[in-house]
């Protein structure tokens, strides 16, 4: 009974390790120029010398 359980338990271990290996994740693909957005962002440093006056 001890080699029965014990081919079962090496028998999972190695299939587990296996299976590990086998699974890769796929490499990224490239950037979509679809996508692509250029942004320019103006804004006021906090130690700036600027006065907003609403009327």
């Amino acid at each position: 009974m001890k080699v029965f359980l014990s081919f079962v338990l090496a028998v999972f271990i190695t299939s587990g390790v296996s299976q590990s290996r086998a699974q890769q994740a796929p490499p990224n693909p490239e950037p979509d120029s679809r996508y692509k957005v250029d942004i320019l962002e103006v804004v006021g440093h906090p130690d700036d010398d600027i006065e907003v006056v609403q009327n």
